[in-house]
């Protein structure tokens, strides 16, 4: 009977190389990035989406439907799963060269000190992550990575990509009810996100993911 593991090895390479670079992004463009010079895509829509503080926990359960996702392609065979990691990444490599070249904010509104329940935990979400970097929403970009790629999972069932489908919409309608992102900002996520996926697909960066386990695992059993 073949044995059942949780991830396969050759996913460890790819998932460690994808937080590193989500890491590195997210944290290092907030350090180099000048915004004095940042701008603001709000239009005019935007004002008539109001403050919904209970969509927060949509929006800080975005991080437990990307774990979904990982460790969805973490169990698929080695070139799938390469292909995601790599368009991963390059979705990250695009999100920090805008960041650096083309810095963005956003106005949040202000949040009662003491109020209790959704907008605590909102106000706590405010507190930990500056209104920088807006443009594009990589909580929308991974989010649709996730979507796209269980459309592309073999064995994922129908229900499964619906369920992929729905939480990425959810998703992306939080960032804009909890107000840390605008609707330029989720666009430019699915744009950005859909030229990712298909860049990962078709350009030959995955096969470095391929070389680097070939080294790692030739002497494994």
């Amino acid at each position: 009977m073949q044995k059942r593991t949780i991830i396969h090895k050759y996913s460890v390479v790819p998932l460690l190389a994808i937080a590193a670079m989500h890491a590195a992004v997210w944290l290092g463009t907030k350090s180099l990035a000048d915004f004095s010079r940042a701008f603001d895509v709000t239009l005019g829509l935007d004002a008539l989406i109001p403050l919904r503080p209970e969509w927060v926990v949509i929006y800080v359960g975005t991080f437990v439907f990307w774990g979904m996702g990982l460790l969805l392609i973490a169990r698929q065979d080695e070139e799938l799963c390469c292909r995601f990691a790599s368009g991963v990444i390059i979705a990250d490599i695009i999100c920090g060269v805008i960041f650096l070249a083309l810095p963005s904010c956003i106005a949040r509104p202000e949040l009662s000190a003491d109020a209790g329940g959704f907008t605590w935990a909102l106000s706590v979400v405010y507190s930990l992550d500056t209104p920088t970097n807006c443009f594009p929403s990589m909580h929308c970009l991974f989010a649709y990575l996730v979507f796209r790629q269980s459309l592309r999972t073999p064995d994922a069932k129908t229900w499964f990509k619906v369920f992929c489908g729905v939480c990425a919409a959810l998703i992306c309608l939080s960032t804009l009810f909890v107000k840390q992102h605008v609707i330029a900002d989720v666009i430019g996520g699915i744009f950005f996100g859909e030229l990712a996926f298909a860049l990962g697909q078709k350009l030959p960066v995955w096969k470095i993911f391929i070389k680097i386990n070939k080294k790692l695992l030739q002497s494994a059993p």
